[in-house]
């Protein structure tokens, strides 16, 4: 549903149980609450809080959530060359990325060593795990050691998104290979949904209004989207027996 109906949802799902003794909720607000409400279906259906998160496609339903947002590459994120920092040591920045970035899913990396060229997988590794002949980067055993960190690009509005490491050295130090290109596929952040006809306090454009913006978000999800946005009015008119039941919808829906 395009936002001009997400906005006439809410009002039904608000004044439905609120019976018209509600708050006047501007339209700033109004998509102030389906943004919130976005980022909370995202979190959830991505798996974010869940320590047993399984991987990204093992399942249809969780394909099926977020597929939208999820970038493929080489389809439509082309393959992105590091940074070699030197030592065995590269960097990609997130920020460059086609869309902005917001969860890994997977990622393939093409490695050169000599005349030799291999694609292979990454592998997650933390900065405390002690490396041996079974764990460190190996062209052989087609292993490269990736993890997150900041940039080293200098810090603005726009480049907060941190960047994702590759270490090519052996548990010597020593360089195994070099790293060609990375082929990433992630979630991407959702577009902030936005009816239009006022200045959104984070758009740094010239113009007089924001632009009207729609949620990218598969439609079959918006019905749930707006639930989860009416919740959020409810607690903060103190709404307690709207936000049960709009709480209950919403587990049902799921």
């Amino acid at each position: 549903m395009l936002i001009d109906e997400m906005h006439y949802r809410f009002d039904l799902e608000v004044d439905r149980v609120a019976s018209q003794d509600r708050p006047d909720i501007l339209p700033p607000e109004k998509d102030d609450y389906l943004n919130r409400a976005i980022n909370i279906f995202i979190k959830d259906r991505y798996g974010f809080d869940n320590p047993k998160k399984e991987g990204f496609e093992t399942s249809q339903e969780r394909i099926s959530n977020l597929m939208n947002l999820h970038i493929k590459s080489p389809e439509l994120q082309p393959a992105v060359t590091p940074l070699d920092l030197g030592n065995g040591l590269f960097e990609l920045r997130l920020s460059s990325l086609n869309y902005r970035y917001l969860f890994l899913t997977s990622a393939k990396v093409m490695i050169r060593k000599g005349e030799c060229v291999k694609t292979i997988d990454n592998t997650m590794w933390q900065i405390d795990d002690r490396k041996t002949v079974f764990s460190d980067a190996s062209f052989e055993w087609s292993r490269v050691l990736a993890n997150f960190g900041k940039s080293t690009a200098v810090a603005t509005a726009n480049n907060q998104i941190p960047s994702l490491y590759f270490d090519t050295r052996d548990k010597a130090g020593k360089s195994q290979f070099d790293i060609d290109s990375v082929y990433i596929n992630y979630i991407k952040y959702p577009n902030r949904v936005c009816i239009g006809g006022y200045k959104h306090i984070d758009d740094k454009t010239p113009s007089a209004t924001t632009p009207t913006t729609n949620c990218d978000i598969d439609d079959i999800f918006h019905d749930e989207i707006v639930r989860i946005a009416s919740e959020l009015a409810f607690k903060d008119i103190q709404d307690q027996f709207g936000y049960q039941s709009s709480q209950l919808q919403t587990e049902k829906d799921k």
